[in-house]
C-alpha cells in the first residue's frame, strides 16, 4: 500500500508518501520528496513515530498520518 500527497511547508510545497515496507516489515514508511524520513508503527491503538534527526513532525502530524493510514486500510 502507498499513500500520496502535497503537504505545503511554509513557501514548500513537498511530496510525501507512507509506504507499506516490501516484505513484511513493521509500520509503514515516511517519504519526504523521496527522501527517507523514518516510520510510523501502530503499538496498543496508537500511531508513534520513530523519525531520523531534524525530522520535525509533531504528535499532532502523527496522528493525523496515521487516521490516514487507517483509512486506507479500511
Amino acid at each position: 500500500m502507498k499513500i500520496e500527497f502535497e503537504a505545503h511547508f511554509g513557501h514548500e510545497t513537498k511530496t510525501i508518501e507512507l509506504v507499506a515496507p516490501s516484505g513484511g516489515g513493521q509500520g509503514y514508511q515516511l517519504m519526504i520528496d523521496k527522501y527517507y524520513q523514518g516510520r510510523l508503527i501502530k503499538t496498543q491503538g496508537k500511531w508513534v513515530g520513530k523519525f531520523n534527526p531534524g525530522c520535525d513532525l509533531t504528535v499532532d502530524d502523527i496522528n493525523i498520518l496515521g487516521e490516514m493510514i487507517d483509512n486506507a486500510l479500511a
